[in-house]
């Protein structure tokens, strides 16, 4: 009984001292597919989104005028991001899994599984390695 006084009392306070200008609401807007299509902040500052015929996301844009696309291979795996002209790419292996990312300054990580599709190897730009054991 006591803990609930106390959290009420806590509640009521915090609600008490809480600036009239910190509560706020977010709108959302939906296409007919349930994607998210815009994020309006209090400030009216949209944030957009669009999406392919198979309700992937393909474009971000925000009010700035920053954009950032999303490619993807016929099976539905991302395989290239771009944003503001620098784009990072993803490989991945027969069984789906990332095998390797490349960045906008060409450097690479590489994957390496096992036939369960475990991580076993973690290859950095620099040529260091990280081993996986399970």
């Amino acid at each position: 009984m006591f803990k609930k006084l106390i959290a009420s009392l806590t509640f009521l306070l915090f609600l008490t001292f809480l600036p009239a200008y910190a509560v706020s609401t977010k709108s959302y807007q939906y296409d007919d597919n349930d994607n998210i299509i815009q994020i309006t902040d209090p400030r009216k500052i949209s944030l957009s989104y669009e999406y392919d015929n198979f309700n992937r996301l393909i474009l971000k844009k925000y009010p700035n005028g920053r954009k950032i696309e999303y490619e993807y291979d016929n099976i539905g795996h991302r395989t290239k991001v771009t944003d503001d002209d620098k784009t990072t790419s993803f490989e991945y292996d027969l069984f789906g899994n990332i095998s390797k990312i490349t960045f906008p300054n060409s450097e690479s990580v590489q994957y390496l599984y096992d036939p369960l599709g475990k991580l076993l190897k973690l290859t950095y730009p620099d040529n260091s390695e990280i081993y996986y054991s399970y």
